[in-house]
């Protein structure tokens, strides 16, 4: 598949998963694209792969072992999908910010009210037919309440649907 068709196919995924996982009219987004591994070495995606093979019985290696090639490292979500103006992209720097101290989540509500948190994703994943897609995305709400979700994607009828998940994490 040609890296135009690939970059198109990720696109779609990103848009199908954000339906599903909803999101404020101007959700903030993280500006860097990652999941649960992403820097923290093989250990760690040995134990991610290992959840993800037993917790997604759908999910197929190759669609697997690109995710994993693909999340190795965090790279800009502007260098990697088209957001629209729904979308506040914010730096690490300027989330450190916001959250320097306990009164961070009340001014993140102020500064951006209609955003439903911080969203992060990975980057998406992709079978060699291009019919199946795995991303991981993170939503934070408050100090001690957020998630993070693995999401299987399958191309049915030229749309592409959520058929699994699996939760990473909860607080």
């Amino acid at each position: 598949m040609s890296p135009a068709k690939e970059a198109e196919a990720e696109q779609q995924v990103l848009l199908a998963c954000l339906d599903e996982v909803g999101r404020g009219e101007k959700q903030v987004v993280g500006e860097l694209t990652g999941c649960d591994f992403t820097g923290r070495g093989e250990e760690s995606i040995q134990q991610t792969t290992a959840f993800l093979e037993k917790a997604l019985r759908g999910l197929l290696p190759d669609t697997l072992a690109d995710f994993v090639a693909v999340n190795r490292v965090r790279v800009p979500v502007r260098s990697t999908f088209r957001l629209d103006d729904r979308f506040i992209i914010l730096t690490q720097s300027e989330l450190d910010a916001l959250f320097q101290n306990d009164q961070g989540w009340e001014r993140f509500r102020t500064l951006y009210p209609r955003s439903y948190g911080v969203l992060d994703v990975s980057q998406v994943g992709l079978n060699i037919l291009c019919d199946q897609a795995l991303i991981y995305t993170g939503l934070q709400v408050d100090w001690e309440m957020g998630h993070g979700e693995y999401r299987l994607f399958e191309k049915s009828g030229g749309r592409w649907e959520q058929t699994e998940s699996a939760l990473a994490w909860m607080s």
